[in-house]
């Protein structure tokens, strides 16, 4: 810990963005480095400090690094919004060093209010751990998206939510709410969350908010079901708002959007008895452009082509236009997008009394055609134009000393290998050093046990294969819903 003192009134920080800027009044982004807004920081991040033995009030002593951050993560800002933002409006905005610092201390019990299961109705119920939520044991969450990727909740409403559990906790233990906006490949959702609390820092002052990403990759295996497969880091501690983290987020998102209108365009020119178009895709398998972030979007878009030939299958044996009743159907099929498979997509049609004895759910041609476009493997090097590799996720955050990567929900990485204990060394050795984090307590592996996609064996070997890389445990509830706190 260092000592910072004898700081400039006002001082700029990186001419280098002047060009960025379109301020009104001296064309620069400027940032306040004031000893108050020092204190400021300094009394918001007190999360630990006191049983530290570190008196706040007299050594002025922070989290160094942090302020750091801050300033960068302010003077971004200030260039993006076009208007002044400073550290001490961002006091609420937990940075690396802090992280590292708090994470250690934290129990599997500090991350869970409650679980998710599949009931005898098949439909999910909320278990809540009463005793976590009220008496304050739950105090971090580092894993939730918003409809910025595929979640339900506006960000706005997320943050609400999470200020009125923050304000119990710290009137019930002194304590602040520890809390990350991970979206799929996207970084929207920390912007709105960091433009808000900047916009009214007071009111945000007992959330610790760490902006975050979930970054998906596409790696090769050691298994020869699946050669190649897509899993998941978690990054915190991101400047959302640099001019670097938002081309190597758009560049991907581009190229997504590339692979659809490729891939559609492919399926057009080779099969003529059905008729594709990327619209249909976009309105009902992705919505451009939050439907971009999602990963694996290669198979939505092979699921979508079966089914558009099993509409044309079932019109041609009603005697109706394919394209008329193709959004018929689709608009009457309440299945979440990710979820719309040739296999649900005959059990929908089913349930509404269409014959589907003759129905064939897959053409090995159309199948051809939409692989061209899969991540694949040559010479041990991954191509892929719509997932990153793992290389390319190192490579971006090697001279970032700010940010913190590590395993999402490693039990969905490992069930990809045969050997996976050497898979997960094999990934931390080869991240020089920047994995420093697996999701050990993970609060919604429930329902993909209960459904088989994984089982509770492998979720606690994987475990127990993470304790022998003395990474840091964290964990979240992976929420996909309007609120993070469960409504009571």
């Amino acid at each position: 810990m260092k000592i910072i003192s004898n700081f400039n009134n006002l001082t700029k920080y990186n001419s280098s963005l002047d060009k960025k800027t379109n301020l009104s009044k001296n064309n620069s982004c400027y940032i306040n480095n004031s000893i108050s807004s020092l204190d400021s920081y300094y009394n918001a991040s007190n999360i630990k400090l006191f049983s530290k033995g570190i008196g706040f009030s007299a050594s002025k002593s922070i989290y160094f690094e942090d302020f750091e951050y801050l300033q960068e993560l302010a003077n971004d800002m200030s260039c993006e919004l076009n208007t002044m933002i400073t550290p001490n409006q961002l006091k609420s905005v937990m940075g690396k060093e802090e992280f590292l610092d708090i994470l250690p201390d934290m129990k599997e019990e500090n991350f869970c209010a409650y679980h998710d299961e599949i009931d005898s109705s098949n439909k999910i119920k909320r278990i809540l751990n009463q005793k976590n939520i009220e008496k304050g044991i739950y105090k971090v969450d580092l894993h939730s998206h918003t409809r910025f990727s595929d979640g339900a909740g506006d960000v706005s409403q997320i943050l609400e939510n999470i200020t009125q559990y923050a304000n119990s906790l710290h009137e019930k233990t002194g304590e602040k709410f520890i809390f990350s906006i991970t979206d799929h490949d996207g970084i929207n959702g920390s912007k709105e969350a960091l433009k808000l609390i900047a916009e009214n820092p007071e009111k945000y002052e007992n959330i610790r908010f760490v902006p975050g990403i979930e970054l998906s990759f596409a790696h090769e295996t050691d298994n020869p079901d699946t050669p190649i497969a897509v899993s998941e880091l978690l990054a915190h501690c991101i400047n959302p708002y640099s001019e670097k983290t938002n081309k190597f987020i758009n560049q991907l998102l581009s190229n997504r959007k590339d692979m659809i209108y490729d891939t559609t365009s492919d399926l057009s020119s080779n099969i003529k008895d059905v008729k594709f178009d990327a619209n249909e895709i976009n309105y009902h398998f992705i919505n451009i452009p939050q439907g971009l972030y999602a990963y694996s979007l290669h198979y939505r878009i092979s699921n979508y082509a079966q089914i558009k030939q099993m509409v044309t299958q079932v019109a041609n044996q009603t005697n109706k236009n394919p394209e008329v009743l193709y959004q018929e159907l689709l608009s009457k099929w309440e299945k979440p997008q990710y979820q719309r498979t040739p296999e649900e997509f005959k059990t929908f049609l089913k349930n509404n009394n269409i014959d589907t004895s003759k129905l064939n759910l897959s053409r090995t041609d159309i199948d051809t055609i939409c692989k061209k476009h899969y991540p694949k493997s040559q010479n041990n090097k991954i191509i892929s134009s719509s997932e990153r590799t793992f290389d390319e996720i190192i490579n971006f955050f090697s001279n970032d000393n700010k940010t913190v990567l590590g395993f999402a929900h490693p039990a969905f990485l490992t069930r990809n290998y045969i050997e996976p204990e050497k898979a997960l060394i094999n990934f931390v050795k080869n991240s020089n050093g920047l994995i420093k984090t697996v999701e050990k307590y993970h609060q919604s592996y429930h329902i993909p046990i209960q459904k088989g996609i994984i089982s509770k064996d492998l979720v606690d070997k994987t475990n127990e294969s993470t304790e022998q890389l003395n990474l840091i445990n964290i964990g979240g509830h992976d929420n996909h819903a309007p609120f993070i706190i469960p409504k009571q």
